[in-house]
């Protein structure tokens, strides 16, 4: 078990985020193609409250290292996110377990590509997803440390306290249409799932 402590930027200026990490001296870890299969287990309250408590179950695969992971978050404070991660050996194989062990949970999937970096203990990533526009996350091991780099990086994204909201409405809170995508991969669902 572990926190994630973890602040998360919408509609970023990838580009101008880039060249601000390399002027800092940030490390490139790598460049990914992230697949992704969600389970939502229980969201109580409303997002970005102090009442807000979600669960979720989360199989994640950058094609040559995949985990298995459960996430809580409650309120909206960077500081109030749970993480229990283990490695698995197979994506595929795990997503069925999962659909199988929880086969009333809602469950969403889909694919997003990844740039991560390295900068004083923290680690950066920028995301871009289906329709959205970039994505950058900061985790580090302590606020102040996460704090320290947003205040060096001068981002220009909008913070995005209700990054921990299930999916569809992750979506439908930045105007965009999830069932859309989530159709466009109707065939990679049911085959990873078994049904």
């Amino acid at each position: 078990m572990g926190k994630e402590i973890e602040a998360s930027f919408y509609n970023v200026d990838r580009d101008r985020a880039v060249e601000l990490l390399i002027k800092l001296g940030a490390k490139a870890i790598g460049s990914y193609d992230m697949r992704r299969m969600n389970f939502q287990v229980t969201s109580t309250g409303n997002a970005g409250s102090h009442d807000y408590y979600t669960c979720w179950v989360r199989v994640r695969t950058d094609g040559k290292h995949s985990t298995l992971t459960l996430k809580e978050q409650r309120g909206n404070d960077i500081t109030g996110r749970e993480e229990y991660e283990v490695e698995v050996g197979n994506f595929e194989d795990t997503i069925r377990i999962m659909s199988r062990a929880m086969p009333d949970a809602s469950h969403d999937y889909f694919e997003s590509h990844r740039e991560a970096y390295a900068l004083d203990g923290v680690e950066i990533v920028i995301d871009k997803f289906p329709d959205l526009p970039y994505l950058l996350e900061i985790e580090g091991s302590s606020k102040e440390a996460v704090d320290r780099v947003i205040a060096n990086l001068k981002i220009d994204g909008e913070p995005d306290p209700k990054k921990s909201v299930p999916t569809a409405e992750y979506y439908s809170i930045h105007g965009a249409d999830y069932s859309k995508i989530q159709r466009g991969y109707a065939s990679k669902i049911a085959e990873l799932i078994g049904r």
